[in-house]
């Protein structure tokens, strides 16, 4: 995964959790976001959840998370609602269409308070060497629920004027403008009726 420094920013400012909330980040990779989450946010209770052994180990080696469990993020062990805040950072573009919308429901089913994914939207993300797979749009997301934010400019440059432009004025647009973005931020506030 190799996120934009604005996107960074950007999910630790919109997941805001409160103190003492537990934390899913599902599908944590070798542990990025946990540490992030750590570092921005000591009193938390963070899980961290990944198929692979290999990722929970190297999370591990973080010390970022409370808890660290193997699981598949479309058939998550944990009860209806049961966790505050859930994550999945870069992860739903690498499933097919189907198992992306069972994992949101997954996600859907186990939090209490709030969603947030994050998700690659340029062209350029979707090669077979990455192994993007799928590409979704603000508007699929928005028909899910999802509040959705632009992050970065999906337009690229090879000058310095051009970078500039992009910066400091697509980014901005972005942000209102999805599909302008580079990443996707979908966040999905729990209500009362689907808790």
């Amino acid at each position: 995964m190799s996120s934009s420094p604005f996107l960074i920013e950007d999910v630790l400012t919109l997941l805001t959790p409160q103190k003492d909330s537990l934390v899913a980040d599902v599908a944590c990779g070798m542990g990025k976001w946990g540490l992030l989450l750590r570092i921005h946010h000591q009193k938390l209770y963070i899980v961290g959840v990944d198929l692979s052994t290999k990722n929970i180990s190297l999370a591990k080696a973080t010390h970022a998370y409370d808890d660290l469990i193997i699981a598949d993020a479309r058939q998550l062990p944990f009860r209806d609602h049961s966790i505050d805040y859930v994550m999945a950072c870069e992860v739903i573009e690498h499933l097919n269409r189907r198992d992306g919308i069972r994992m949101i429901y997954e996600l859907e089913r186990i939090a209490s308070l709030k969603i947030l994914l994050t998700i690659p939207y340029a062209v350029w993300w979707y090669t077979k060497v990455r192994g993007h797979i799928t590409r979704y749009s603000p508007k699929e997301l928005r028909k899910l629920g999802f509040k959705v934010r632009g992050i970065g400019s999906n337009m690229q440059s090879k000058n310095r004027i051009g970078s500039l432009l992009r910066h400091f004025i697509l980014k901005p647009l972005a942000y209102v403008i999805p599909e302008m973005g580079e990443f996707l931020v979908a966040i999905k506030e729990q209500t009362k009726g689907e808790r």
